[in-house]
């Protein structure tokens, strides 16, 4: 997003009939840059109103404008953003991808996948919609979809980090653990600070029944070179013993309600598989249904602890 701003900024800044649109434009993007969305969105909004701007440019702001409100959780605004982009540019493959992650947001997963189709109808080499689209068919619950697209993306992109994790979570979440290892193992050889992937690997892991000490010995030295501060690192340290529930729970404060309930989410799952592996089954099944109750639908976390607590129930 910020690159294509940027090059539109070089482009035009010379050009006098353009002078107001692309300085809105520019100073939209400095807020933009500093977290000031209000503002990114109030500068964004009298470019777009400007007239100015010609259709090219036109569909880069209406973007720009949709990414805003999606970091901001305006979801609504942002699919409208998102539409009017395409509406000007039918060929903006990157407006339909960005579409369709904020119906993921919405946990609209059959209009997300609508939205990922015309991205990779217009870019067939387009990876980040493939995995993106193997996403809203995890959260769907379609894992073989899912695995088809993650395929398809790390075949077009072999050092997608993501795309490799990804894949190991629908893996996971089908019982395949020691095929998830290996694309975790994957995704640490790319992105080797990825704590997520580390716990996942961890976790798999231990349902693979390997040797416990060497699950553990993994998760701790990839946790070496990670900061203990940043999040979830606390929670790694968790599933190893260093740190309690109680100090879990201190990271979730601060920050928005919405980002409060998202590490919730992730916090609760953590902590049941902690139990579960310690052998407590009645106090991982109450807080796999803390992590269910966020109710955030998108996350690996609540969809691992609705898997979880099925599988305790049985």
């Amino acid at each position: 997003m910020r690159l294509i701003l940027a090059i539109w900024l070089l482009v035009f800044a010379a050009v006098p009939v353009l002078a107001d649109a692309i300085d809105d434009a520019r100073a939209a993007l400095v807020a933009q840059d500093n977290d000031e969305l209000d503002e990114a969105i109030r500068l964004y909004t009298r470019a777009i109103q400007s007239r100015e701007l010609n259709n090219r440019f036109l569909s880069i702001a209406y973007y720009n404008r949709g990414s805003v409100h999606f970091v901001a959780r305006d979801y609504r605004a942002a699919i409208t953003d998102f539409d009017s982009a395409t509406v000007i540019r039918p060929g903006y493959a990157q407006a339909y991808n960005n579409m369709g992650n904020v119906y993921v947001a919405l946990d609209a997963y059959q209009q997300a996948v609508v939205a990922y189709d015309e991205a990779i109808l217009v870019r067939p080499d387009y990876a980040l919609a493939y995995s993106n689209r193997g996403n809203a068919h995890t959260g769907a619950g379609f894992y073989q979809r899912a695995m088809a697209d993650y395929d398809l993306a790390i075949g077009l992109a072999p050092d997608f980090a993501k795309a490799y994790k990804n894949r190991a979570n629908a893996k996971y979440f089908l019982g395949r653990y020691a095929a998830a290892m290996v694309d975790y193992e994957a995704a640490l050889e790319i992105d080797p600070f990825d704590t997520y992937s580390m716990m996942w690997r961890y976790l798999a892991a231990l349902r693979n029944r390997d040797d416990p000490a060497e699950a553990v010995e993994a998760l701790r030295s990839g946790l070496r070179d990670v900061d203990a501060e940043r999040w979830p690192a606390v929670v790694a340290h968790h599933l190893l013993g260093r740190s309690t529930a109680e100090e879990v729970m201190a990271e979730i404060d601060g920050g928005d309600t919405a980002k409060r309930v998202e590490r919730q989410c992730e916090a609760y799952f953590y902590l049941a598989s902690a139990r579960l592996i310690a052998g407590d089954r009645q106090a991982a099944a109450r807080l796999y249904q803390d992590s269910i109750a966020t109710d955030v639908k998108r996350f690996i976390e609540y969809i691992g602890a609705t898997i979880d607590l099925e599988r305790l129930d049985q």
